[in-house]
This record gives C-alpha cells, structure tokens and sequence, in this order.
C-alpha cells in the first residue's frame, strides 16, 4: 500500500491483457535479451486496491477432536496479528505469491497472497502487533456423570465459561476481529458475536461453532468478552 513512485520500488507499467487457459492465467510479455551476467525485472501489472487495516486474533478448538477434552487449565499465549484485507479490483486474478509491505520507504512486512480472484477480498498478514495484547482462558464449571449414551459410549455433559482479553497498547484507534471456534452448545456470548454452526464433524457427537467478534479500541482500551456452552466428552 505504498506509492508507485517510491525509490525503493520498481517502476510498474499497465501490462496487456492476460488471458486465461482453462485453470491457468497467462501473462504475455515481449521478448528479452540480456547479455551475460545481467539480470531484469519484469513487471506483469500494478492497480490500485482499495484495502482496509484490521488486527486479527484467531483461536483454536480448545478440544483434542471426539472423545473431546478440555486441554489444560484453558491457558495459551495468544497471537494477534496486524493485517492488510483488501479487494483484488484488477481484471486478473493475484496468483499464490509473496506480498511485500512498504511504508515510508521502508519495510514494515512479509507474508504469502494466496490466490485471488478479480473482485474478490484478501487477507493478508503483515506483522505480529506485538502491542496489542491478547488472553484467553476457560474453566470447567459444572460436569454432570454420565449423562448420555452415544456409539455405545458413555459421556459426562460438561459445562465451560469463558473469557477473552484485549488491550490496545497502540497511540491509535483499531480495528479488531476475533475469531473463536469451539465444540458443542452454546449457551451464551457477549457482545453480540456472529455465529455460524459449521458442517465440520458431522460425524461427532458435538456440534461446530465460529464465533467472530469485531470490536472498535481506542488507544489505551481495555474490552473482555464472555461466553459459555456445554458439551460432551468421554471420561
């Protein structure tokens, strides 16, 4: 997302038209000759793409699969990560490659662009925010012995709370997109998270849950967020 006209950038030139044969994009290019010894860069495109910031915290499933247990006292250190959503409003596609991130002439950023279709969105990390502190944790609070049969199995009906942690230790305002999955029925959550039950599992005796929350912090911000659910596990 920096300016073309940068000094540490190569100068990029509108390319032709690709074209497309059958699950590949192709990119014509003239003819080049160097001599021994010499290298060049080739620029294939360049176009402006409306994108956005947004700080990313993802959490896993706390639960080893089916029989499903709690790991742990429900403690890990927590990643959030500075990224780069933006909208591919070229007419081709951005191939699987390696995105670069300049900012004042400088380099703030590396990770891999996956492939995009033309009109379609991409996130895209650029570096850990080390400044933006996360943690989690869930607790056991009520555990009820063998309350069902499934498979020929007997399973304990377990309940858990839990609670996620965020303090914005940045001089500026973000934007924050926490994404939860978790095993099992939810009972409650805050602040008004989006919840999609998943077709992962099937097959288990627990449901599949993604919860995502999408929070406003100002500098020096502080949020907690609660939730709990219950499911079954094997003793």
């Amino acid at each position: 997302y920096a300016p073309y006209d940068n000094a540490l950038l190569p100068s990029y030139a509108i390319s032709t038209n690709g074209r497309t044969a059958e699950d590949l994009f192709l990119y014509p290019l003239p003819r080049v000759s160097l001599k021994k010894g010499e290298t060049a860069t080739l620029s294939l495109f360049s176009a402006e793409m409306p994108y956005r910031h947004l700080y990313t915290w993802k959490i896993g499933d706390h639960l080893d699969g089916d029989p499903a247990r709690p790991r742990g006292d429900g403690r890990s250190a927590e990643e959030v990560w500075h990224t780069c959503r933006l909208v591919n409003a070229a007419r081709m596609p951005l191939t699987t490659a390696a995105a670069e991130f300049i900012k004042d002439g400088q380099f703030v950023g590396q990770d891999t662009c996956f492939y995009t279709a033309a009109g379609a969105e991409a996130s895209i990390r650029i570096n850990r925010a080390m400044n933006v502190q996360a943690d989690e944790a869930e607790i056991e609070i009520e555990r009820k012995r063998n309350a069902a049969n499934f498979y020929g199995y007997g399973y304990d009906l377990v309940k858990l709370t839990g609670e996620l942690k965020a303090h914005n230790r940045l001089d500026k305002p973000i934007n924050l997109e926490i994404t939860k999955e978790l095993s099992g029925e939810l009972l409650d959550k805050s602040d008004s998270a989006q919840d999609v039950q998943t077709a992962r599992g099937l097959k288990q005796v627990n449901p599949k849950h993604v919860l995502t929350w999408t929070l406003e912090l100002k500098p020096a911000e502080k949020r907690k967020i609660a939730y709990s659910y219950q499911l079954y596990v094997r003793p």
